[in-house]
């Protein structure tokens, strides 16, 4: 079964579902909070009319795609699950397969850049 356990410290974004994460953070329409020890967090003051993403991420940790909820005027619990996060190793080779030394190598979550 899974192993469901609080997440402590885990960045939650909020934004509204209409629009983009990058467009959010240049409309200044992005809300962040962390989660307390509990794995418990609060968001106020969201619009109760409107549909919004809710991703979080701890450092070890992360929701491979938001969540998209309704906003509403009363309190609501709403899990976010997070799935650990993996690690990516290798060898920087060139054409003719030798090391390469002082080679920058860069990974990119799917989706957009959080």
């Amino acid at each position: 079964g899974l192993d469901r356990k609080a997440v402590g410290k885990a960045r939650v974004l909020c934004w509204p579902a209409s629009i983009s994460l990058l467009e959010a953070r240049m409309k200044n329409h992005l809300q962040e909070t962390a989660s307390g020890e509990d794995g418990g967090f609060r968001l106020q003051g969201l619009p109760a009319d409107e549909m919004l993403c809710l991703w979080a991420q701890s450092e070890s940790a992360s929701m491979a795609d938001p969540r998209e909820i309704a906003a509403e005027t009363s309190e609501v619990s709403i899990p976010l699950l997070l799935d650990a996060m993996g690690e990516v190793s290798g060898q920087a080779l060139d054409s003719r397969g030798n090391p390469m030394e002082g080679v920058e190598i860069r990974a990119w979550f799917r989706g957009e850049i959080f």
